[in-house]
C-alpha cells in the first residue's frame, strides 16, 4: 500500500471521529473493556465496534462475571455498557 493510500485512510478515520460524539476511537474502544470490567460497571461510546472490541468482550466474559450490551445509539455512536452479572 502506498504511503498517499495510507494517509487518506488516516485522514478518513480521523475525520469521521472527530465529526461523530464519541469520546472513543474504535481503536481504543478493545482496550478500555478490561478496566471497565474490573470496575463492574461503566459505559462509554465509540464509533464503532470493531472485531477485536467484540472479541474481547466475548473473553471478558468468560473469565469475569460481567456482560456487555452494546446499544445503536445512531449512525456513528455505540454505547458499550458492562455491567454486573447476579
Amino acid at each position: 500500500m502506498s504511503a498517499e493510500k495510507v494517509g487518506f485512510e488516516v485522514a478518513a478515520q480521523v475525520r469521521a471521529y472527530l465529526e461523530s460524539d464519541a469520546a472513543v476511537c474504535e481503536h481504543l474502544a478493545d482496550q478500555l473493556l478490561l478496566p471497565m470490567a474490573l470496575a463492574r460497571g461503566g459505559s462509554f461510546t465509540t464509533l464503532k465496534v470493531s472485531d477485536p472490541t467484540q472479541t474481547n468482550m466475548e473473553v471478558i466474559a468468560k473469565f469475569l462475571p460481567v456482560s456487555f450490551a452494546v446499544e445503536n445509539r445512531s449512525k456513528y455512536i455505540k454505547i458499550v455498557t458492562a455491567t454486573a452479572r447476579r
